[in-house]
């Protein structure tokens, strides 16, 4: 089940249960952390959208897609497919081409926004490989 348009993901605390070692320790004291336990943590939830736009003309198709994220700046990204002349005219095969190349540029631009970020993080120039 995905949940669609409008629907708010909330997310609970996950409760901790303490390992075998620490419940036989003595207890830390009313309402103070266990040595060595850290405090449970809300995970980080984000929703990124990719928005594709497809546009053919005749033997031509191209796809424009857009990183939606909560940043100030999207990322955008363009692919073209170009049906040869003996090929049949399936319009979907050129769609998926082209949106496959746009998806593949965008995918890099974020692998280089990534890297970018690591190295203003670190102050060292770093390569992020694609998987």
């Amino acid at each position: 089940m995905y949940p669609g348009p409008g629907s708010i993901l909330r997310v609970e605390a996950e409760h901790v249960h303490p390992t075998s070692a620490q419940e036989h320790s003595e207890p830390a004291g009313a309402g103070s952390p266990v040595a060595g336990v850290d405090e449970p943590r809300l995970p980080h939830v984000r929703e990124w959208q990719v928005r594709v736009s497809i546009f053919e003309s005749g033997d031509e198709t191209s796809a424009n897609v857009v990183l939606l994220t909560e940043a100030p700046n999207h990322l955008t990204a363009r692919g073209q497919s170009h049906r040869g002349t003996g090929d049949t005219a399936v319009p979907e095969i050129g769609d998926e081409v082209a949106v496959a190349r746009a998806l593949r540029h965008l995918a890099d631009q974020l692998l280089d926004t990534a890297a970018q970020d690591v190295a203003a993080v670190t102050g060292e120039s770093t390569h992020l490989r694609p998987s």
